[in-house]
């Protein structure tokens, strides 16, 4: 399945079913939703403010629907209205997860 330009994983295919979004739901947070990069990923986030004048009424359903995307994959998919503000208050990059050097033998000839 894809949206736009993104493929759609297993996971937010899932999570789509279970809060009841269609793929034209997801189309529109999308196009009408902000966007921030944040953590590695990029959120999409539509919130009241969003929505077009005339026709709030119909999608007032889907204010606070975020959709994260990475890589041209659309990971997960979630409902919360108070989300903007904590995904403002996430990291602007992810600090890099830390590799156990590979200790050589010593070889003693």
């Amino acid at each position: 399945m894809r949206v736009s330009k993104y493929r759609i994983s297993r996971h937010a295919a899932k999570r789509m079913a279970q809060r009841n979004l269609s793929l034209g739901d997801v189309a529109l947070v999308l196009q009408l939703g902000r966007k921030e990069y944040r953590t590695g990923v990029k959120f999409f986030f539509l919130g009241e403010r969003d929505l077009p004048p005339g026709q709030g009424h119909e999608l007032k359903r889907l204010v606070g629907t975020t959709v994260v995307a990475a890589d041209e994959c659309i990971l997960t998919v979630y409902r919360n209205e108070k989300a903007w503000t904590r995904i403002k208050r996430k990291l602007k990059w992810r600090w890099p997860v830390c590799r156990r050097k590979e200790v050589g033998r010593a070889s003693f000839a």
